[in-house]
């Protein structure tokens, strides 16, 4: 028999004819024996004990003819059908921890071997679809790091050649051609600096991008980034404000931590209203890292685009403004480079209630004196 319902339904068929035959040989028996006490003539006790032991046996064997087919059904369930389950599951476990291959031994001719052969044929179909994104991914870096490392020659001479016609070193300006050359100015900055963001994300997903990291004491840091960020700042008339815990180091790549606030931090500053503030505050996460929050007042983030933020040449956006202007590329560097210092990036966020921004570092201590020196591990 093939099928393990077809074997269930034969044993079952078994065990409810044995359990009839059985049935009726106990009614059968106890007829005999009544007919027997009920006639006339003398009665052969011996010939009635044998009869009342064959009643008994019967009765008895119809009591355990079915509880024996019940453990006999259990039995076939269990290594017929929990058995493949189990096996089934752990090869849909290696599947999810990239530790599957699809060439095994042939299935069972059976329900699940028809199950198994047909998740054989969609991990096959998954497996090699992920090859061709792969390498498409990888065609597509390779033409990103490319294509930006062919611009930022160009894209410097322009910015050179519109820094000296603003100065005026090259004669005076009118007027109304000067406002061109500023718009163009300030364009080419936006350009350059997504030049190098497609440049740090070639270099990230290629992991040619070491960290330099040292201990560094937040408070100097933390003040540091957000001075640099107070002309953006007054400009739409936002403030800025961060609790320093005393003492408090850290083990990050500066630069690139800075990367991170600034990127964090301009947005908020950007989707704050006038007159709001954004607060950078610190703490311990649950797993014991050093956690950093960035909040601000903006119209917050759905559900939906929370999970869309951090990707890359993806974006949010909102009912004023619909889609943010951007590159899509800030948060989704920030990622990587949280990820590649060991810590985690997320966003806490609900609509017209603004947003936390937050990321951890899994290196820091607090030092009794602000002055002792940093060692690194």
């Amino acid at each position: 028999m093939r099928t393990i319902r077809s074997r269930l339904n034969f044993i079952v068929f078994l065990v409810f004819l044995a359990t009839i035959a059985l049935t009726q040989s106990t009614f059968n028996e106890r007829a005999a024996i009544k007919a027997m006490v009920k006639a006339d003539t003398p009665i052969d006790r011996d010939l009635l004990q044998r009869r009342i032991d064959h009643h008994e046996l019967i009765a008895l064997l119809a009591i355990a003819t079915p509880s024996i087919g019940i453990l006999w059904i259990l039995f076939v369930i269990r290594y017929s059908v929990f058995k493949s389950l189990h096996r089934l599951s752990r090869r849909m476990m290696d599947f999810l921890v990239d530790r599957y291959s699809f060439q095994f031994s042939a299935p069972e001719e059976n329900e699940f071997g028809d199950l198994q052969r047909t998740f054989n044929a969609l991990a096959e179909k998954v497996l090699n679809n992920m090859d061709d994104l792969k390498s498409l991914d990888r065609a597509k870096s390779e033409f990103l790091s490319i294509a930006s490392h062919e611009l930022r020659t160009p894209m410097t001479s322009i910015k050179g050649s519109l820094g000296l016609l603003a100065s005026g070193i090259m004669g005076d300006v009118e007027p109304q051609f000067m406002d061109l050359i500023r718009i163009a100015d300030k364009e080419t900055d936006r350009l350059i600096r997504l030049i190098n963001d497609l440049l740090d994300l070639a270099k990230i997903e290629a992991r040619k991008l070491p960290l330099n990291c040292q201990w560094v004491l937040w408070k100097d840091f933390i003040a540091e980034t957000c001075q640099s960020l107070s002309g953006l700042a007054s400009e739409v008339g936002v403030q800025i404000s961060h609790d320093s815990p005393e003492n408090i180091y850290v083990f990050l790549d500066q630069d690139r931590t800075q990367q991170i606030l600034t990127n964090l931090i301009s947005n908020a500053i950007k989707f704050s209203p006038e007159g709001s503030s954004v607060k950078i505050s610190t703490g311990r996460a649950k797993d014991g890292q050093f956690l950093v929050n960035v909040r601000d007042q903006g119209p917050g983030i759905s559900l939906e685009d929370q999970h869309l933020i951090f990707q890359k040449f993806r974006q949010g956006s909102t009912r004023e403004s619909g889609m943010i202007k951007g590159t899509g590329l800030g948060l989704a560097i920030a990622k990587a480079l949280i990820e590649e210092h060991g810590g985690n990036i997320g966003v806490d966020s609900q609509l017209l209630q603004g947003s936390i921004f937050w990321f951890t570092l899994p290196k820091w201590e607090q030092r009794k004196a602000a002055t002792e020196e940093s060692v690194a591990p």
